[in-house]
Order: C-alpha cells, then structure tokens, then sequence
C-alpha cells in the first residue's frame, strides 16, 4: 500500500504542474491565480509521498516531511518547465460570438478531408458556429473550444449522441472533399455501427456488405455521400438492393 501512497503523491505532483501550464497558457489565468493549483496539490503529494516512502513515519510538517516538501517542489518545478517548452500555442484562432476558438486541431484532423486551407477553415469555423449555437452544448463545450481541445469536444458530442442533431454535414456545402482510405474507414465504421442490432444483421454479413457500399460510394462525389444528397437518390437505393443480395447469409 505504501507504494500506492507514493506513486498517487507523484501523480498528483506532475498533473498539477500541467494543469498550471494549461491554465497560463490555453485558460489565460494570471500566474498568480495559477498557483492555487499547484500549490495545494503539491503539498498533498509531497505528504502522500512521504507517508508512503517512510511507512506512515513523517508526520506533516516535520522535517523528513519537509524534505519530501522539498523534492517535490522541485519535481514540479521542473514538471512546469518541461511543459512550457514544449507547449504548442493554438493555432489559426477565429472569433465567434464575441469567443476566440482556436481551430488547429480541427484543420490538422482534417487535412486528408478537404484539401484546400481556405476551404478547410471554413470548414472548423463552421463546425464551432454549430456546436456553439446548438443549446445543449454551449455551456459544457464553450470552454473546451476556447482551450483549444476541439477533439475532446467532438469525442463528447459522438458520446452523448449528440452529432446528428448539430447539422454539422452541412459545413461541407461547396467544399471541395475527397475520399482516401482515412475516410473509407472512418464512413464504414459509422455505417457498420448504425446497422448494429437490425434486421440486416441477422440475415447479411455485414463487413462484407459495408465494403460493398464502399466500392460504389467511392465512385460517387464525396460531397454528394457526405451532405445526404445522394442518399436520396434511386442509384443509392439501387446500390442497397445489391449489396442486400450480395452479402446474404
């Protein structure tokens, strides 16, 4: 147990010497007010490190505590340090509704999506504008965008369900996409869990009737595929009926 005491001391050591970071750098709080973050939590850790590195022995306060005190504040010191050089500052940030949302993560996620930067951009710009205007998302992901952490809101949103309500398809109205294998695999995975548990299921075998989608969906504008349009057309419906009958049990 005594080893349990001393890595949570460590953890909580090193996590708040990060947090101290993000919050300087990516929140905009004043070093002052950043302190009451590692400060505490640094104490805490260097008494968890010292009861379990001395067996319960260094009471709080004393001096072999102290010198726990002591390696800690260093650790984190250093913890900080390292942080700082190699922090990324967001990039490409974008004002909306008065929020400056950096848009970097969301343009490097989509690289291999939408070729062009000036379209891309538009594109994560897009993405935010619903995401922030949609109610049940603005005050859980209002800060999240601000803080630069764009993929963590959108792990979020796919959790709660939340994705398909957005219209966030419509983003790429006039945006020049093009299919790769990132894409393939990522629309097959979505299209292979939409048909879990339905009828399909239990008379196809799916994987074989996702590639079969795929290999004719690819030929399709990517656009088309993407915003739904083609979805609706007789040629998709067709494209169903034959991988219905091809992928069969």
């Amino acid at each position: 147990m005594r080893y349990v005491w001393s890595f949570v001391g460590i953890m909580l050591v090193i996590s708040s010497g990060r947090e101290f970071v993000d919050a300087v750098k990516g929140g905009g709080l004043s070093v002052f007010l950043s302190l009451t973050i590692v400060i505490p939590f640094t104490i805490l850790g260097s008494w968890l490190l010292a009861r379990g590195m001395s067996n319960n022995t260094a009471k709080f306060g004393t001096w072999s505590h102290i010198k726990y005190l002591l390696g800690c504040i260093v650790l984190s010191v250093i913890t900080i340090f390292f942080t700082f050089v190699s922090y990324v500052a967001p990039k490409n940030i974008v004002n909306i509704n008065g929020l400056d949302i950096p848009l970097g993560k969301c343009l490097d996620a989509n690289i291999g999506v939408i070729s062009n930067d000036g379209e891309r951009e538009e594109y994560c710009k897009c993405v935010a504008e619903k995401i922030l205007i949609y109610p049940d998302s603005t005050r859980k992901y209002e800060k999240l965008l601000v803080n630069n952490r764009f993929d963590d809101v959108i792990i979020g949103l796919q959790k709660e369900e939340l994705l398909p309500y957005l219209g966030i398809e419509n983003c790429l109205d006039d945006m020049s996409v093009t299919w790769n294998k990132s894409i393939e695999l990522e629309f097959k995975k979505q299209v292979r869990k939409g048909l879990e548990g339905t009828e399909l299921e239990k008379t196809n075998h799916i994987d074989k009737y996702c590639d079969c989608l795929m290999i004719d969906l690819r030929k399709q504008p990517a656009n088309e595929v993407f915003d739904g349009s083609f979805l609706e057309t007789d040629e998709y419906q067709q494209i169903l009926d034959k991988c219905d009958s091809l992928t069969s049990k």
